[in-house]
């Protein structure tokens, strides 16, 4: 034997790789360890130790080669084992890294590191309950480990536990204040139960102690928006994908920002940038649709173009796995109607929904809600009394809730979410129920070839007009798409402002994402015509300055001066926020996208509304309304008509007067508020779907051709 393959020689290399790695230099560290290893090839202490700079060098899969010789070689260490499992997990081999856990736990039982990372392979696999278990573990061998304390309370999460999870962090916290993690986590949880202010102190102190925390930076937007703090939020996203430029979820934060905030294009661009970095994230996918049926440079076609991409990319690829329905085909018997929705709670969609809950015939359907809901409410309670069966499937993912939806025996499913926040629609991708109908809650198509029909009415679709833009049958009910009560606590019509003051105010309460430059442009054309009028606009967005300066920058460039616009931003909800309509005279709605249930408030309040008629469902919104009530002189089909509409309306106090006082009897007494008909139009149209399914092919390749 040589003095160079002398032992004392390769032990001397070793050591000085212990010496480096533990310094921190880890590429002299595998020089020296390489040499060694040319010395000996099968020396586990080396190959364990190469194994362990390689991974912290970035390079798990050839860690993984080496540690697995060192355990084969000397199985019976349980750190090596460990270290394995960690360099498996980086590659995302969570069943091979639970394995290794389990082998270090089986030698080392008081292994509080192994019983820990056994419970985030664990999570990561989505076996939240077992890596609970897990973590109680490691806590009872290391009760001073502030990040175990963070990992339990993650799963507890996870698992819905929001409460138990934030008296972790919290304890996390105080165990140790610079663990920015727990910072960061107890801010989500607070965001979670709604105690968004609470949230906003937390997710700071994060970023205090760690300054270059992507996540905690995009969080921290997400709460800033949450209590219409835009332009911060917008700020603090920039600065999350400033530090990460390949951060998917921020670029589509900053995009929803941005759409708030009015600016559609530049929202618009960010939503393409985080679909190029994560192509497979429909959620992001959707939030571009919602946002183009805004953008006034995109038509039918091109809306429907955009929607038939989503269903493409994200559900047909599950067609192929739909299963046959096992419903039986009497098209007279009691059905098993299923609503699906992220919104039975305070939003516009339940206010449109509660009085069809109330008023279904429960002898002839079966009432099943399926409730998405991040956030229950009051409104959630009340819903949940109208409904048979309530069942929570928020924390199911869209294949478990697709199976409880056919356990169930579901014959129509009605979605109601469409491509808004939080939807559930790869859920009916796959198809639970044999007949499924979009309604309510989003304005377009789908796009998906899964669901059968969308429920609408002439107004919002006139017969022959926009049949080819969609992938589902419309389904045109008699009168009326739309079902509405009148809301809690309304307060008395009182007369126009103007008949004291002489000055006509102009008002909408519509979001700002509606406010385009055109609307702007427009507006502004009609405060010119009428020189002694003023417009005031109402959303929460506006108690930003920034956001109201970008606005007042914007009327501006028109002609108009800051002395004509008051900005009102948050009220509560309620009579407070309905008795703001008594400060308006006439209210201007938006295109392309028209006012909802602010539109509907207008006119509870006594306020006319002028709209601009267009050609497809969003900018006909206004159509709905108007023409139910008899009101078709303030549908306007040209901006020119928009125009001398709102001048001949403002130059008549006796008309503004009149209408003041009609127009609360008008709706009580329109087809917008017979919840009872509504229903009973709902539940023939219902039938009438199940007995086409009746009557035709049941086969799971009868789903509509593309």
């Amino acid at each position: 034997m040589s003095s160079a393959q002398h032992p004392s020689n390769i032990r001397q290399l070793l050591d000085r790789a212990l010496e480096n790695q533990r310094a921190g230099n880890l590429a002299e560290a595998e020089s020296f360890l390489r040499k060694s290893l040319e010395m000996n090839p099968l020396a586990p202490d080396a190959l364990h130790l190469l194994g362990v700079v390689l991974g912290q060098r970035g390079n798990p899969a050839e860690a993984v080669e080496c540690l697995r010789k060192a355990v084969t070689l000397n199985p019976d260490i349980a750190e090596w084992h460990h270290h394995l499992a960690d360099n498996l997990g980086l590659l995302r081999r969570f069943h091979e890294a639970i394995n290794g856990y389990e082998r270090a736990i089986q030698l080392k039982p008081d292994f509080s590191d192994a019983h820990n990372n056994l419970g985030n392979a664990l999570l990561d696999l989505g076996r939240a309950n077992e890596a609970v278990t897990c973590y109680r573990n490691a806590i009872r061998l290391s009760p001073e480990a502030a990040g175990i304390f963070v990992n339990l309370g993650n799963a507890l999460q996870r698992l819905g536990k929001i409460n138990e999870a934030a008296v972790l962090f919290r304890k996390a916290v105080r165990m140790q204040p610079d663990l920015y993690l727990a910072h960061n986590n107890l801010g989500n949880a607070l965001q979670s139960q709604g105690r968004v202010r609470e949230a906003i102190p937390c997710y700071r102190e994060a970023i205090r102690y760690q300054p270059d925390f992507h996540e905690a930076h995009n969080n921290l937007g997400t709460a800033l928006q949450d209590v219409a703090q835009l332009s911060e939020a917008i700020a603090s996203y920039e600065k999350a994908v400033q530090l990460r430029p390949d951060f998917a979820m921020a670029h589509g934060n900053l995009a929803n920002a941005l759409r708030e905030h009015g600016r559609l294009d530049a929202a618009v661009a960010r939503y393409h940038e985080a679909l190029r970095l994560h192509p497979g994230d429909p959620l992001t996918h959707s939030n571009l649709l919602f946002t183009l049926n805004h953008h006034p440079a995109y038509d039918n076609r091109r809306l429907f173009e955009a929607h038939a991409a989503w269903g493409a990319r994200h559900a047909d690829p599950l067609l192929s796995a739909i299963a046959p329905h096992c419903n039986q085909p009497v098209p007279e018997r009691p059905l098993k109607l299923g609503y699906i929705s992220p919104d039975f709670r305070k939003h516009v969609v339940a206010v449109n929904l509660e009085p069809v809950l109330r008023a279904h015939d429960h002898n002839h359907f079966e009432i099943y809600c399926y409730a998405s809901v991040v956030q229950p409410d009051a409104t959630t309670q009340r819903l949940r009394r109208c409904a048979d069966y309530w069942r929570d499937i928020l924390h199911l993912s869209d294949a478990d809730a697709a199976d409880l939806i056919r356990r169930d025996g579901i014959d129509v499913l009605v979605e109601l979410a469409g491509h808004t926040a939080n939807h559930r629609l790869l859920t009916l991708a796959r198809k639970p129920a044999p007949v499924q109908i979009s309604y309510l809650g989003y304005v377009n198509t789908t796009g998906m070839r899964a669901i059968d029909c969308r429920f609408t009415d002439v107004h919002g679709d006139p017969e022959g007009a926009t049949e080819r833009f969609h992938t589902e049958e419309l389904v045109r009910l008699p009168e009326t798409a739309l079902c509405y009560r009148p809301p809690d606590a309304s307060p008395d019509v009182r007369k126009p402002p103007a008949l004291d003051s002489g000055l006509v105010t102009f008002g909408s309460f519509n979001t700002l994402t509606k406010m385009t430059l055109d609307v702007v442009r427009l507006w502004s054309r009609v405060l010119q015509a009428v020189p002694r009028s003023r417009l005031l606009l109402k959303t929460k967005q506006l108690g930003d300055a920034a956001v109201r300066e970008y606005f007042i920058h914007q009327f501006n460039a028109c002609g108009i001066g800051a002395e004509r616009l008051e900005f009102i931003g948050w009220s509560r909800a309620g009579a407070e926020h309905l008795e703001t309509y008594h400060r308006v005279d006439i209210g201007m709605d938006t295109f392309p996208f028209n006012g909802g249930i602010t539109t509907f408030e207008s006119l509870w309040m006594g306020v006319p509304v002028i709209t601009l008629a267009g050609d497809h469902f969003v900018s006909r919104l206004g159509v709905r309304f108007l023409a139910l009530l008899d009101l078709r002189e303030f549908i306007a089909p040209t901006q020119e008509a928009y125009v001398e509409t709102a001048v001949r309306l403002a130059g008549d106090p006796t008309r503004l007067r009149d209408l003041r006082f009609a127009l609360r009897e008008r709706l009580l007494n329109s087809p917008l508020m017979n919840n009872a008909r509504i229903v009973q139009h709902l539940e023939n149209a219902y039938r009438d779907a199940w007995c086409r399914w009746c009557a035709g092919p049941r086969s799971p390749d009868s789903v509509k051709p593309a």
